[in-house]
C-alpha cells in the first residue's frame, strides 16, 4: 500500500498544531457543527453514540462531543472536543497501542464518564487484536 497517495479513509498528513486548528475553526463555525451533528445516525443508543457528518458524537446529559480517530499500522491518532465549551485535544502517536492514552487524556482534559471508551469501536475488538498481535490490520 503506498501511503503517500491520497485516499480519502486515512490519507490526512498533518501535525497535531494543525490539527488543532482545524478544531477550533470547525468549533467555531455553527453551520458546520449543524452539518455535523443535524441527521446523526445512532450507534449504541445506551452509551449515548452516533455518528454525524464524518464525526463521531457522544452526547450525556450536558453536554455534545464530537470525537474521532485513525488505525493505520503503526499509527493511532484520536481527537475528542465538547460542543458547548470548545474544550479538546488532538492526539498522534507513532504507535500501534496508541489509542490507549485516549482515554486517560480524555479524562485529564474533559472530566466525566466518555461512555465512547465502553464501545468496541476504538478497537478493543478481535480487528485491533489482529492488528496488533498479527500485523493484520483492517
Amino acid at each position: 500500500m503506498d501511503l503517500r497517495s491520497p485516499i480519502a479513509a486515512f490519507s490526512l498528513y498533518t501535525s497535531a498544531a494543525d490539527y488543532g486548528r482545524f478544531l477550533v475553526e470547525v468549533l467555531n463555525d455553527d453551520a458546520v457543527i449543524k452539518q455535523i451533528s443535524g441527521s446523526p445516525v445512532t450507534v449504541d443508543p445506551s452509551l449515548g453514540l452516533s455518528w454525524g457528518l464524518g464525526w463521531g458524537i457522544e452526547r450525556d446529559q450536558d453536554t455534545r462531543y464530537i470525537w474521532q480517530w485513525g488505525n493505520n499500522t503503526g499509527y493511532r491518532a484520536f481527537v475528542i472536543a465538547s460542543i458547548q465549551t470548545g474544550d479538546g485535544f488532538v492526539m498522534l502517536t507513532n504507535s500501534e497501542n496508541g489509542l490507549e492514552l485516549a482515554e486517560p487524556m480524555t479524562q485529564k482534559i474533559l472530566p466525566g464518564e466518555h461512555k465512547l471508551f465502553q464501545s468496541s469501536i476504538l478497537g478493543t475488538d478481535i480487528v485491533n487484536l489482529l492488528c496488533n498481535t498479527l500485523h493484520l490490520c483492517l
